[in-house]
């Protein structure tokens, strides 16, 4: 069937075009994130671009600034082994044809339409739209850790120099009973379950705090065309180990530590790693000049929710030039101005 695209009313819609450095994408699968009765949503829009337009008010919440969009062309859902059904999508018959079992309507037009309302509510909100669009998918992983492991991963995830990306239900430990290969699994093994959000609203909590800090981030080097190898490169920063200036990057190290001072945020940051299974002691560098006072803890993830983080502008002062931090757990250290995010120098 052939669509005049100029018979839909997109009421002036336009691409956002938001900078990469304050951008956070979260990978959904259309139908995965609304399909569980946990959802609330009717049965009809269930599974649904309805359905996801329905959630944008949860997406707010999260921060998250665009989606991306598990396949969405159409495809063939028994393009899979003996009675499974195809859930990931990536065997497109009808490329740029919107997948109809994704729309709620049964009109001709009514895929194409309810794809497009979806597009210009998500824009209305401020989130962008990716489609992902490729032809070799490896598996992903999606492994359920513990709380802390989930934690550690999302603060090196979200200061890290690229553009962060998680997949839907990650902010709630959503572990697919351990399977990172469900591309066939159309059922809640795959769909979001919504009664997660209350069952670990303080990883939801934690995850909401490092995307509001993370999109505040500086974009200078955006402005200069500064590649992703360049930035770190721009940025004053130093290696350590548990002893200041002696980085130890041996094969058997387990822990590791880095200081950065971004002097366009007139800000200091010292990240401590340690993915060893007990505490360790990290000698700290004097505050530069331009930083204010002493160091303050913003990030501890061995500490117990809600104090394993707080507002950038709340951060605990830490005495003393020592600072222990827990097994398997990343510190965040901040000085200097009481920023609301930070950037990249």
């Amino acid at each position: 069937m052939v669509t005049d695209s100029h018979a839909y009313d997109w009421e002036g819609d336009l691409p956002l075009k938001r900078p990469w450095s304050r951008t956070i994408i979260y990978e959904v699968n259309v139908r995965g994130f609304t399909a569980h009765p946990s959802s609330g949503l009717a049965e009809s829009i269930r599974g649904t671009y309805a359905g996801l337009i329905e959630k944008i008010p949860y997406l707010r919440q999260l921060g998250i600034t665009a989606v991306e969009l598990l396949p969405v062309f159409q495809f063939d859902p028994q393009d899979a082994s003996r009675g499974r059904t195809k859930y990931w999508g990536y065997s497109p018959v009808s490329f740029f044809a919107p997948h109809h079992a994704y729309s709620s309507r049964q009109d001709p037009l009514g895929a194409v339409d309810e794809f497009r309302d979806m597009v210009k509510a998500l824009h209305r909100s401020g989130i962008e739209v990716i489609l992902d669009v490729v032809f070799n998918h490896t598996a992903e992983g999606g492994q359920t850790l513990r709380n802390r492991q989930v934690e550690n991963f999302f603060t090196a995830t979200m200061l890290s120099v690229g553009v962060p990306m998680f997949v839907m239900g990650d902010e709630v430990r959503r572990g697919q009973r351990g399977n990172n290969n469900a591309y066939c699994q159309d059922n809640d093994t795959s769909w979001f379950d919504w009664r997660l959000l209350s069952k670990h609203a303080g990883l939801f909590r934690f995850v909401k705090l490092l995307i509001g800090l993370r999109v505040m981030r500086d974009v200078e080097h955006e402005r200069r065309r500064m590649s992703l190898s360049q930035v770190p490169r721009d940025v004053k920063h130093a290696w350590h180990g548990v002893k200041l200036n002696q980085p130890d990057w041996s094969t058997f190290s387990h822990s590791i530590a880095v200081g950065v001072d971004l002097k366009n945020e007139g800000l200091q940051m010292y990240i401590i790693l340690n993915p060893y299974w007990e505490a360790l002691d990290f000698e700290l560098p004097i505050v530069s000049e331009n930083g204010a006072g002493n160091w303050r803890r913003w990030i501890d993830t061995a500490l117990d929710p809600p104090h394993e983080s707080c507002e950038w502008n709340e951060a605990v002062p830490v005495p003393g030039g020592t600072y222990r931090a827990g097994a398997r757990s990343v510190v965040v250290l901040i000085a200097g101005e009481e920023r609301r995010g930070f950037g990249n120098g």
